[in-house]
């Protein structure tokens, strides 16, 4: 048969790669934290805290709040 298939009671199945089996493999063994994990976990959290910080002393724009929200004849009405 062609492609790695065989044929049985009319049908057509692939043939697993061989390798060893789930059972077969060792124990992932957990490992703590490495002094280098922490310190690059640490800048990234740095690194966003300094980008998102900066909004606090944004001020609030309500350019189109009027228009969109208290005027449109939708919202005033409800949801029933």
């Amino acid at each position: 048969m062609e492609g790695g298939e065989d044929v049985k009671r009319g049908k057509s199945f692939k043939k697993k790669a061989a390798g060893p089996r789930r059972d077969e493999l060792p124990a992932l063994k957990e490992k703590p934290f490495a002094a280098t994990d922490l310190a690059a976990l640490s800048c990234l959290l740095l690194l966003i805290l300094v980008a998102y910080l900066q909004v606090l002393d944004f001020d609030f724009l309500n350019y189109d709040d009027i228009d969109y929200v208290l005027g449109n004849e939708m919202v005033s009405r409800g949801l029933s």
